[in-house]
């Protein structure tokens, strides 16, 4: 299988984790259950790995030819991780304004 198959695959398995994992935490808001809470976190802590793992594929393959599905593959991975890196960002921020 061609790595830009794969990063494409990984890409759509991640979008539709997130998906699946949104839906589901917007089903269970108002229930305030720790263990939705705990579902949620699993599945964008494996959304953050199956982003990561797709995009070193398509990085792999954009080398030797590009595609559709290696430009996709990349963009929706990119997309995953440009989004945690700014929950990470918005979480440090607002650990220091509580240490102020």
């Amino acid at each position: 299988m061609k790595n830009s198959s794969k990063g494409f695959r990984f890409a759509l398995m991640a979008l539709a984790l997130f998906v699946c994992a949104f839906v589901f935490q917007m089903s269970m808001f108002h229930s305030g259950s720790a263990t939705a809470s705990s579902i949620f976190t699993v599945a964008l802590i494996v959304v953050a790995v199956l982003s990561n793992v797709g995009l070193v594929y398509s990085i792999k393959e954009i080398r030797k030819a590009r595609s559709v599905k290696t430009i996709i593959g990349l963009l929706v991975n990119l997309a995953f991780l440009f989004l945690y890196g700014l929950i990470i960002a918005a979480n440090i921020a607002d650990l220091l304004r509580a240490f102020q």
